[in-house]
């Protein structure tokens, strides 16, 4: 099919790059809401056949557009010198509201409004060093510890996070890399600061729930300080453009 007539404007590197990640959110999401029904659905019911032809029509077109964009972006990155891109996303919807509002949920622009500053630090107790049962990580902040912290935020409604001001986009990985933590391939260090913006009571409240994050991360000891703030400034991704 043939591509359809596009403005000049909306020909911009950082325009294609940033409709090529949507276009690959959207297949993962209906590709995930697919196979969930699947396995959630009563064994004893059957999901009714149109429902499925629905569905699989729906994840085709989304699968399409995404193999369509996905060369385009290849094209795109081809006669872009490296750097270009993330400049290009930054400039791009300068002059169109929606797509900076866009960008800026995508996390290529920063980001400022209320929420919380979460400060997190390594247990001062040190395991025992004679002790051959005692695990030498107890008490350190583990990159397993934060993506539980994070999600417990995404879920609270958290709008835009950053780990040491590395902003999350959809494509962050938090891991642990020679005994440390790295979040878009940079290494952390301590404190380790988590801002996100979304409504501070809310949040802090979902932290704060019996059984909660923070009631775990304290049984390990780890030193945890969550701060309410109207002004929570949050940088923009200045990683490399996901391939």
């Amino acid at each position: 099919m043939a591509p359809s007539p596009m403005t000049a404007k909306t020909q911009t590197p950082g325009f294609m790059i940033f409709s090529g990640l949507m276009i690959l959110i959207l297949s993962s999401v209906v590709l995930g809401l697919f196979f969930n029904r699947f396995e959630i659905r009563d064994e004893s019911q059957s999901m009714p056949t149109r429902r499925i032809q629905d569905l699989v029509a729906l994840l085709k077109q989304a699968e399409d557009k995404r193999t369509t964009l996905e060369k385009e972006l290849a094209d795109l990155r081809k006669k872009t010198p490296v750097g270009a891109g993330q400049a290009a996303v930054s400039t791009a919807g300068e002059h169109d509201p929606e797509l900076q509002k866009l960008y800026q949920l995508a996390g290529f622009t920063p980001a400022t409004g209320k929420g919380l500053v979460i400060t997190m630090e390594d247990s001062k107790t040190k395991p025992r060093a004679d002790d051959p049962h005692t695990d030498p990580n107890a008490g350190k902040l583990q990159a397993d510890d934060l993506l539980k912290l994070i999600n417990e935020l995404k879920a609270a409604g958290a709008s835009a996070i950053s780990i040491n001001d590395q902003r999350l986009i959809v494509t962050s990985e938090i891991v642990t890399a020679g005994g440390a933590i790295e979040v878009n391939q940079t290494r952390l260090s301590q404190p380790v600061v988590v801002k996100v913006l979304g409504d501070p009571d809310v949040l802090q409240g979902a932290l704060k729930i019996r059984g909660g994050i923070l009631e775990y991360l304290d049984f390990f000891g780890i030193r945890v300080k969550v701060d309410k703030s109207t002004g929570v400034k949050l940088p923009a991704y200045k990683g490399p453009l996901p391939s």
